[in-house]
């Protein structure tokens, strides 16, 4: 829902297979050896550039990665963080995702401009810890919250299968032995009174917006404030920003 929208904007967009994350490495079948999420994202940007250069390639001279942006879910949403300190990286946008509250395990915030966005209801990630890691981070920094979204509203896992649920839901139905709590991480925010769909057009907006600001495209981000709730009717976010 999210990656083909920004390459309808002209965006070139890596959507990168953290295989430690998947459900077999959840299961116990974990890569060997084991990736670091952030040098992997290198890798990424690297075979990008090499495309560009390679004749032939689909991507052959028409990619630049001078500027780079980086946005996540969850998990990826702590690796936009630790790669977002990146020198070409010009915006991180972490979605369901926070810092600690834990003095010790505090993450140090690259020091770029942000988008964090996350829904309200997210029982996986306490809002509480985006809502700090906003008010942690360099300004120009925002942040988005939407109403009766959950853990898995910013993503299209909920609605995997013919009757939604997403890839939790299929396995249980088909008896597979799912760990408790893979199956309340799977599964927080796909309930039929959670905002998963109406809530996407929010999110499109928000990421696209401070995209197109911090790579130079629009002198001033476009539609970031409250006021364009009304273009939202079918679902409601509460706007801040430190600049």
């Amino acid at each position: 829902f999210l990656t083909a929208h920004l390459a309808s904007w002209g965006f070139v967009v890596a959507s990168v297979d953290y295989l430690e994350r998947g459900l077999r490495g959840f299961l116990g079948e974990r890569p060997d050896p084991p990736m670091d999420d952030a040098e992997l994202t290198r890798m990424v940007v690297t075979l990008v550039e090499s495309e560009n250069q390679t004749e032939g390639s689909l991507l052959e001279g028409i990619v630049s990665t001078e500027a780079v942006a980086i946005t996540g879910h969850s998990a990826g949403g702590g690796t936009s963080i630790r790669f977002g300190g990146d020198p070409e990286v010009v915006t991180y946008i972490p979605l369901s995702a926070g810092i600690s509250s834990d003095p010790e395990r505090m993450t140090d915030l690259p020091d770029k401009p942000s988008l964090w966005l996350t829904g309200k209801t997210d029982g996986i990630v306490d809002p509480a810890r985006t809502i700090a890691a906003f008010e942690s981070s360099s300004a120009p920094t925002r942040l988005v919250l939407i109403d009766d979204m959950g853990h898995l509203g910013p993503s299209d896992i909920c609605t995997i299968g013919e009757s939604g649920g997403g890839v939790i839901a299929l396995a249980l139905e088909a008896g597979l032995p799912i760990p408790e709590s893979l199956q309340r991480l799977g599964t927080d925010g796909c309930g039929e009174d959670d905002v998963i769909e109406a809530g996407w057009p929010i999110v499109r907006h928000f990421v696209t917006s401070q995209l197109r600001w911090a790579f130079g495209i629009d002198e001033e981000p476009v539609g970031m404030s409250q006021e364009i709730q009304s273009e939202f009717p079918e679902a409601t976010f509460e706007y801040d920003e430190a600049l």
